[in-house]
C-alpha cells in the first residue's frame, strides 16, 4: 500500500515537471517569434535609400529632413562617444548663397579688405578667421599677411582699396594715430563715398571719437559682443554683393535684349570665360604671394 502511494506521487511530481518543461519551451518559443516579428517591422520600416537609423527620426541623413546638430539622441550618443545605428549618415552642408558664386564677385580679388593698426593685428585676425570659415568663405585683405614683402606701403594699400569689394574699418585709440589707417580710409571714402560699401567698425571707443569724416555712416560696435558685431560685417558683405548681382543681371538683360540670337549665346559664353580668366589669375596671385612669403621665412 504505502508503495503504491508513493508511486503515484512519483508520477504525479513527473507530469508537473514536464509541464513545466512544456510551458517554459512554449513561452521561450513566443518570445523568440516577438524578437523575430519585431525586427521583421523594422526592417520593413526603414527607408530605401539604405539608412539604417533606429526610427529613422533623430538621424543627420538628407532623407529624414533633420539637420546637422539637430540634438537629437544619435547626435547626442555620438557626442557622448557611444556607438549607434545613425552614426553611418552624413551630415549636410549648408550650401553658399548665389551671390559668393557670381560672376560680379569674381570681378574683383578680395570681398573686404580689412583696415587696421598694426596694434590691432589680433583682433583682425579674429574677425578674419570668422569671415574665412568654410560656412561663410569670404576673402579677405589683411595687410601683414597678403602685401607682398619689399612692396611700397601706399602701393600695396592703394591696390588693396581698389581690389575689394568692401571696406571694414577697425577703429580704436591705435587707428587714429595711425596715419597709414588714415591714409587708407580716405582712399576708401574717395573710391566711393556716402556707399555701403565703407563698414566702420568700433572697438573700445565712444562714438564721439570717431572721424568727423564717418560720422554720417551707421558704425558696429565690437566692444560688447564680438561675434555678434562679425556676424553684422559677414551680413553687410553679402548685402553689397547681392545688390551688385541684381544690378550686373539687369544691365545685362537690357544689354542682349536688341541682340540676335547667335550675339546672346557668344556673348553668355564670352562672360563665363572671362569670369574663369579672373579667378585662376587670383588662385595664381595667391599661390605666388604665398611662396614668396615662404621663401622670405626659410631666408
Amino acid at each position: 500500500m504505502m508503495t503504491a502511494i508513493m508511486f503515484s506521487r512519483h508520477r504525479q511530481n513527473g507530469k508537473a515537471k514536464e509541464s513545466s518543461v512544456s510551458t517554459s519551451g512554449s513561452t521561450t518559443s513566443h518570445c523568440s517569434t516577438s524578437s523575430t516579428s519585431s525586427s521583421e517591422t523594422h526592417l520593413a520600416s526603414m527607408p530605401s535609400n539604405g539608412c539604417s537609423c533606429v526610427g529613422h527620426g533623430d538621424c543627420l541623413c538628407p532623407s529624414s529632413g533633420a539637420s546637422p546638430g539637430a540634438g537629437g539622441p544619435s547626435a547626442r550618443a555620438s557626442a557622448a562617444g557611444g556607438s549607434s545605428e545613425g552614426a553611418s549618415c552624413a551630415s549636410i552642408e549648408p550650401s553658399l548663397p548665389s551671390c559668393l558664386t557670381s560672376a560680379f564677385r569674381w570681378s574683383l580679388e578680395y570681398d573686404l579688405c580689412v583696415c587696421h593698426s598694426a596694434k590691432d593685428d589680433e583682433e583682425a585676425e579674429r574677425l578674419v578667421s570668422y569671415l574665412e570659415a568654410t560656412v561663410r568663405s569670404l576673402r579677405c585683405f589683411l595687410p601683414h599677411r597678403d602685401c607682398p614683402l619689399g612692396s611700397p606701403v601706399p602701393t600695396e594699400l592703394y591696390r588693396a582699396v581698389h581690389s575689394s569689394h568692401c571696406w571694414v574699418l577697425l577703429i580704436t585709440s591705435h587707428f587714429l594715430q595711425d596715419d597709414w589707417c588714415l591714409y587708407q580710409m580716405h582712399q576708401a571714402l574717395s573710391e566711393a563715398p556716402m556707399s555701403n560699401r565703407i563698414i566702420p567698425t568700433v572697438l573700445h571707443l565712444p562714438y564721439s571719437k570717431c572721424p568727423k569724416e564717418l560720422r554720417f555712416y551707421y558704425t558696429i560696435d565690437l566692444s560688447q559682443k564680438a561675434s555678434h558685431g562679425y556676424n553684422l560685417v559677414y551680413k553687410a558683405v553679402l548685402h553689397y554683393l547681392k545688390m551688385g548681382l541684381e544690378k550686373d543681371e539687369s544691365e545685362s538683360i537690357v544689354s542682349t535684349s536688341t541682340m540676335p540670337d547667335q550675339d546672346k549665346e557668344d556673348f553668355t559664353s564670352l562672360k563665363g570665360v572671362a569670369v574663369n580668366v579672373r579667378h585662376n589669375s587670383t588662385t595664381m596671385q595667391q599661390t605666388t604671394t604665398a611662396k614668396s612669403s615662404d621663401k622670405c621665412n626659410i631666408m
